[in-house]
Order: C-alpha cells, then sequence, then structure tokens
C-alpha cells in the first residue's frame, strides 16, 4: 500500500506531496489542475512510460517521482538532463538501478506489486462485471498462476511415476546381486589366506637364502675331505679327523633344515595353486557395484517420499483454488439475485454476471 507520494517538476507539478491514508483516497479539484498528472507519474514510476522527455516541467529542474510504501521501502524514479534511473531505499541501504528502454528493474516492479489489473481508468467499465465468464476464469487464472500449478503438478506426477519405475527396477538389480553375492567365497577367509601366503614367501624366500649357504658349505667340506686323502701324519690327521667329525655332526643339522625347507615350498606351492583358482578382482567388482546400488536406492527412496510431499502441498492448494472459485460462482449468483437492474444514480441498465 501507498502512504506517500511526491512529485517533483513532473507536467504541473513543480513540488506537490501526497500522504495516503488505508481504504479509498479520492483527490478532487479543478479541469486541468493536475489529477491526471498524478496518476501519470505513478505510471511513469511503476511502468517506466511514458518515455522520453515531454513530461518534465517546462521550467526545468531535476524531474522526480518517489513512491513511499507501508512496508518503509521507498521508490525513486530520477530523470535528469545526465541521469536516468530508479533508487530502491530499503532501511539504510540505497541501490541505484538503471533505467533501460521500457524494462521495469526487476527489485523495482517486486517492490512495488502494482500489475496492470490494479489500474482502473475514469472511462473503463466495472472491474469483472462486464467481461465474459471466460474472461473472468482467465483474469483469476493469471493471478495465481492456475496454469503453472497444473503444469507442475503433471510433472511432479511424471516424476512420480519415473521414480517408481527406476526404484522397481533397483530393487529387482539389488536382490539379484544379493543372490549373487551368497555364491561368492568368504572374503574375510581369502583375504586372511593372501595374508598367511604373503607371510610365506618371506620365509621361503630367507630359507632358500640359506640353502644356498649350506651347499657352499658341503662344497667345502668335500674339498677338505679330498683334501685329507693327501695329507700326512698321525697327529695332524686326528685333527683332521675331529673336525670332518664335526662338521658331519652339522652337516646332520643341516640336512634337517633342508628338509624343513622342502615342507615351507610344498605349502607355498599349495598356497599358489589355491590363489590361481578363483579370481578375486571380480568379487571386489562385484561388493562396489553393490553398494553403489545401495546408495542410489536409498537417494531414489528419499527423493520419492519429497515429491510424495510436494504433490500432496499442490493438491491442497488445488482444492483451496476450487473452492475459491465456487465462492466466486456463489457471488455472482448472488449478485445477479439482489443488484438492482437499472444504476440507482443515472438509470443505465446494469449488466448481469454469468456464470462460466
Amino acid at each position: 500500500m501507498i502512504t506517500h507520494l511526491h512529485i517533483e517538476n513532473f507536467q504541473s507539478h513543480r513540488d506537490t506531496q501526497i500522504d495516503l491514508g488505508p481504504g479509498t483516497n479520492v483527490i478532487v479539484g479543478m479541469s486541468d489542475s493536475g489529477k491526471t498528472a498524478i496518476v501519470r507519474a505513478l505510471r511513469w514510476v511503476v511502468f517506466n512510460r511514458p518515455s522520453g522527455t515531454s513530461f518534465r516541467s517546462r521550467w526545468g529542474g531535476d524531474t522526480r517521482v518517489t513512491i513511499t510504501l507501508y512496508s518503509g521501502v521507498i521508490v525513486s524514479r530520477v530523470r535528469t538532463s545526465t541521469k536516468n534511473h530508479y533508487e530502491l531505499r530499503r532501511g539504510r541501504r540505497l541501490e541505484v538501478l538503471e533505467a533501460v528502454g521500457k524494462d521495469v528493474p526487476e527489485p523495482v516492479a517486486e517492490a512495488l506489486n502494482l500489475p496492470e489489473l490494479c489500474w482502473q481508468w475514469q472511462l473503463d467499465p466495472p472491474f469483472m462485471l462486464s467481461e465474459s465468464s471466460s474472461d473472468v476464469a482467465r483474469i483469476l487464472n493469471e493471478v495465481v498462476n492456475l496454469g503453472d500449478i497444473d503444469l507442475s503438478l503433471q510433472n511432479i506426477n511424471r516424476t512420480i511415476r519415473s521414480t517408481q519405475t527406476d526404484l522397481e527396477h533397483a530393487n529387482g538389480r539389488l536382490f539379484s546381486l544379493e543372490e549373487e553375492k551368497k555364491s561368492l567365497p568368504d572374503m574375510v577367509k581369502l583375504a586372511g589366506l593372501v595374508e598367511r601366503v604373503r607371510a610365506s614367501d618371506e620365509v621361503v624366500g630367507n630359507h632358500q637364502d640359506r640353502k644356498r649357504g649350506l651347499y657352499t658349505a658341503l662344497e667345502s667340506i668335500q674339498s677338505w675331505q679330498k683334501a685329507l686323502d693327501r695329507w700326512s701324519g698321525l697327529e695332524e690327521l686326528r685333527g683332521k679327523v675331529d673336525r670332518v667329525l664335526q662338521i658331519n655332526a652339522d652337516i646332520q643339522g643341516l640336512a634337517t633344515r633342508r628338509t624343513r625347507i622342502d615342507q615351507l615350498l610344498q605349502e607355498v606351492g599349495r598356497a599358489r595353486q589355491l590363489m590361481s583358482g578363483p579370481d578375486l578382482k571380480p568379487v571386489a567388482k562385484k561388493v562396489t557395484e553393490i553398494e553403489e546400488l545401495s546408495t542410489r536406492v536409498s537417494n531414489l527412496r528419499e527423493r520419492f517420499y519429497r515429491l510424495k510431499d510436494m504433490a500432496s502441498a499442490i493438491a491442497q492448494h488445488r482444492q483451496r483454488m476450487e473452492d475459491s472459485e465456487t465462492d466466486l460462482e456463489s457471488s455472482v449468483e448472488r449478485w445477479n439475485r439482489e443488484a438492482p437492474k437499472t444504476c440507482p444514480q443515472c438509470g443505465s441498465p446494469l449488466p448481469r454476471m454469468k456464470r462460466g
């Protein structure tokens, strides 16, 4: 609601200030005293028309029309020799918006909220009383955007159906993957087996190194035995024999270790055969696919319930609109029944409203 209007250097108004109260405000005056210019000044701010500079006062000066709204927002339209813009003030914040062509800046249009339906000229017929029922319905649809609501409801229903189909396919796919998962080997046991095989490989590598060292020692012993055959002297031979006996004992110990190494090699071979059987890569791929599909099913379920709530809210709003149309038809019927057939002031016949 407009509470104050300030007109400066616009047609016949040099500096005019008008306070407006709630309800109906009537401006009276002699002909050609500037009453229509007030309306033109308002429309210049609201619709950025007329263009050009013909409306500016002949005595010069900056032209400015300022509208103060009940919410405290102040909108000014300014035209000078160098400036052509809007000023939008919300509290202490001032925003300057350029006026380009015949367009009104969107923040200004939203703040004023005075579309063409809000304007009634002196010679215009009574608002919505002379129009046909289809025109009345068109105006109401334009006010509440009923066509957009129907289109949005259709899109939401289509999205819900599509989401339900995707959810059914996803549930079916999830069930099949769960069945496949039951036939796969136990991943925990396989992981433990892999760790055991890796540890066995390390042990085998260490024993192979020790085995190569034992072979080298055996070769040395054999060379020493050949050398003993060529040695002379009993005492020296006795010492050599004692050393050979000690070496023989070491050889027996090494042979025992070699047997253990061979056993470990056989265990590693069996572990490698086990690992070469089932391929673990497809198992990991199936697990990843199951996790991704579970996340997608959860997102689709959340989206489905959110869209369902939106559809319910729009259906309630549409029901309220239908109730309003019923009230309108009741008002039309009451008008036709209770309104006089002729105007009490001028005697001309009053139009009858038609129900759509």
